[in-house]
């Protein structure tokens, strides 16, 4: 299970920019309230907690196992939580699965200097394409549909039925439409399930399963983790809620793994647009920040030394790592550098991530370490629940909903407008409007 270092989160260890162990004391009770309503709305609101009762890797298998053809490509249409789990836990699982049984690639943007070599390199004959919108209606991924189902039927005739899976809600929206017309695979996200807080259902799994992920382990892991009577998320949340009302406006995830830095994209979304939202007519949230050990250490960290006590960091580690290699002996002459004679890298890269978790809490900043044991399935299903608990929880404690995201869906409509959807005529032209009547700077001319 994942072990949380809180040390450097305490006043008494870094100053005044920390928490007290008394405060953290009094506001884990009600953090413990909130859990507890989350699990008895597991079903609706909770429905992250609730889908792990739900034989979501199941259905996902059955859907992957019965194609009719054997994929060595797997493209996922999907934009936001509807890739950015599974592409996390690909990203961190896949140097362990190697020979990888499919390729997967995930197309989260409609920028055509991306799209079009994936549309030019696939080939169709042993493509399976994967649309991941559950209202069947996302700009960017019905665009997309309409590009590469053009370009399978192309070349499959008929056929390009059998090439395509859909991942969308199981009863309305467009993509719903067109798979009772042409018979089109389905896999159903639940109804009450956000996109941001999908990974552990088909969205995730799916693509997952076909990566050669074992996602039952995936999920017993998260299941694991939610039945622990108080999970570490409890503390957490409440100790997040504390450094928020101590003016930490920016949280920075530092993965101290090359293959979690699309983990760290996951968590961003998750906590960005769960907590970024008006109360009382006031903005409120914190900010996410990503940082990549040990590459940003030469890049960002002389601001969080040194910069703005305006932030709390969240060092996420794992015990071990899957492969090694040594400094020979002898092959730095130079004084300065000669203590890397005979290391091992993975002694090396612990050390920088030790040094910067010590150096930021001597500096006063407050400081907390997630560890995984190892990394693989069953510890990767851990570390979504956890962020998606405690993302959950401090929005709660917060006073908002974490569940939705009304500043996102007024872009999505601003998007169809300007792309000329009938029904948004009205919006256009205000749109227009307030374009035109924007005011900017001229130079005076001589």
């Amino acid at each position: 299970m994942i072990d949380w270092d809180k040390r450097g989160l305490f006043s008494d260890n870094i100053g005044n920019a920390g928490i007290t162990i008394g405060e953290l004391r009094d506001a884990v009770a009600l953090s413990g309230q909130k859990l507890e309503y989350l699990r008895a709305h597991r079903a609706d609101i909770a429905s992250f907690i609730g889908v792990l009762d739900l034989p979501m890797a199941r259905q996902s298998r059955i859907a992957a196992d019965s194609l009719s053809f054997r994929p060595k490509t797997l493209v996922v249409l999907g934009i936001g939580g509807s890739y950015a789990g599974a592409a996390a836990a690909i990203h961190a699982l896949r140097p362990a699965l190697d020979p990888s049984p499919i390729n997967v690639i995930f197309l989260p943007t409609v920028d055509p200097e991306t799209v079009k070599p994936v549309l030019s390199g696939i080939d169709p004959e042993t493509t399976l394409i994967n649309c991941v919108s559950k209202s069947g209606r996302t700009v960017e991924i019905m665009a997309l549909y309409g590009i590469f189902q053009h370009r399978m039927q192309a070349a499959l005739k008929d056929a390009w039925k059998g090439h395509f899976i859909f991942t969308t809600d199981p009863e309305k929206g467009y993509l719903r439409k067109i798979a009772r017309e042409t018979g089109v695979k389905t896999l159903d996200i639940p109804p009450m399930l956000g996109g941001r807080f999908s990974v552990l259902s088909p969205v995730g799994l799916l693509p997952m399963y076909m990566a050669g992920i074992d996602i039952d382990a995936m999920v017993e892991g998260a299941r694991s983790y939610m039945a622990q009577e108080r999970p570490w998320a409890v503390l957490s949340a409440a100790a997040h809620k504390l450094l928020m009302d101590k003016g930490k406006s920016i949280r920075t995830l530092m993965t101290y793994n090359d293959s979690m830095e699309s983990m760290g994209q996951w968590f961003a979304q998750l906590w960005a647009e769960s907590l970024g939202k008006r109360r009382n007519q006031a903005g409120i949230g914190q900010t996410p920040l990503l940082f990549q050990g040990s590459r940003d250490q030469h890049s960002l960290l002389q601001l969080f030394m040194e910069g703005p006590g305006d932030k709390v960091y969240t060092v996420l580690r794992t015990a071990g790592h899957r492969a090694d290699m040594q400094v020979p002996d002898g092959a730095l002459t130079d004084q300065d550098v000669s203590d890397l004679n005979g290391k091992y890298l993975s002694r090396v890269f612990d050390a920088e991530a030790t040094a910067t978790t010590t150096a930021l809490m001597q500096a006063g900043r407050p400081v907390e370490v997630l560890t995984m044991p190892e990394l693989n399935a069953e510890s990767m299903g851990a570390l979504f629940a956890h962020f998606m608990l405690e993302t959950a929880i401090t929005g709660l404690l917060m006073g908002i909903d974490p569940f939705n995201q009304p500043g996102v869906e007024t872009g999505k409509v601003y998007a169809h407008a300007l792309l000329g959807r009938g029904d948004l005529h009205d919006t256009m032209t205000a749109l227009q409007e307030y374009a035109a009547g924007l005011v900017d700077f001229e130079e005076d001319k001589p």
